[in-house]
Order: C-alpha cells, then structure tokens, then sequence
C-alpha cells in the first residue's frame, strides 16, 4: 500500500485513502481442456485492456484481459493433442499456472454415404474440428479438398473430379491438427 501526494509549488496534499499495488499473477484457467481455437479464461490479476503472450507449451497466443481478473485467450493452431503447462508472460515475469491444459485434438467418427461420383457430398461427422473452411480441408488420398462448410462436429465435402476412381482413406486436417478415418471412401464412375 502507498500513500499519495500531490505537489504544486510549495503545498503538498496527501490523499485520504492509500493505493494498494497488486503483483500480476496468474492463478488458473477454464476450462481444462480444449482443441485450437478453443477460448479460454485465466484467472489473476491484469491490467485491463492489456494484452499479454499465453505460451501452451512451446507453442503462444495473444490473450487480452477483458478485467482486472480475467485474461481471454484462444488456443493456438498446429499444437499437437496432450498436456501442456500454460504461462502467462507479464513485465519481467513469466507465470506458469499450476495444472495442465490438455489439448485436444479433432476425433473423425464417421462419414457418409461410402461412396459416390465427383461432385457428390459427403457428410463428415466427429468433434473437435475448427470451425470455418478457412483452416480446415479433407483428403481424398493425397488430393485436398476445401470443404463447403465446418463446425465443431460436422465437414461438409464435395468429392473431387481430379482423383481415379476406387477405395481410398480420408482425412480431415483442422487447424494444423491431421487424423485419417479407419474405413474407406469408394469413388465410383
């Protein structure tokens, strides 16, 4: 706590209340698990408005402190699914937060129908993918498709015309995170 003052020329006022300084801390996060993207909220003391640099493990992101006791931050793209420490970076300090953040990644259920001619749309089911086409494709083998649309759970692709017909595996890549379905897709004539 410190005591203020003002001095103007030769009179000095000292305020009735004194100033208490708290140290930046950063004490926990919500919620406990998340793919990219995935916003979540640090608990501890900001400056509000500030911005401040959240490394999950090795990778960063920029957080805003939306109060005085909340620090807004979105997991990073093209981490890879596990546990990770969280650290808040404030002036000459770094705050590692106790417990682990666990990144999650995208899980590929299931898609349908099985088969189909180019141009037919296949519906991809799961959780964890990033919502929006600009950060999402799928693979028909080796070719990448953009999709027609994302959310959380649910890709929605057109076949190619510019792959051979026959079985092949697809694959969902969703903000730099990649996971192949077991079964095949059948492109027919």
């Amino acid at each position: 706590e410190y005591t203020l003052y003002l001095r103007l020329g030769p009179h000095e006022v000292q305020a009735a209340d004194k100033v208490k300084v708290l140290a930046y801390t950063a004490t926990g996060f919500s919620p406990s698990s998340g793919g990219p993207g995935k916003e979540i909220n640090i608990s501890g003391n900001f400056i509000q408005g500030s911005g401040y640099t959240v490394s999950f493990g090795a990778s960063s992101s920029y957080g805003n402190a939306t109060s005085s006791t909340n620090l807004r931050v979105y997991v990073p793209s093209g981490i890879n699914a596990g546990k990770v420490k969280l650290t808040v970076d404030f002036p000459n300090k770094k705050v590692v937060i106790p417990g682990d953040f666990e990144i999650l990644g995208p899980v590929f259920s299931s898609f349908t129908p099985v088969s189909g001619v180019a141009g037919t749309l296949i519906t991809i089911r799961g959780s964890n993918f990033f919502p929006g086409t600009y950060n999402t494709y799928v693979k028909f083998g080796t070719v990448n498709v953009s999709p027609i649309s994302v959310t959380e759970n649910t890709i929605v692709v057109a076949v190619p015309s510019n792959v051979n017909p026959g079985a092949m595996k697809l694959s969902v890549v969703t903000n730099g995170q990649t996971i192949m379905h077991s079964d095949n897709f059948t492109i027919t004539n």
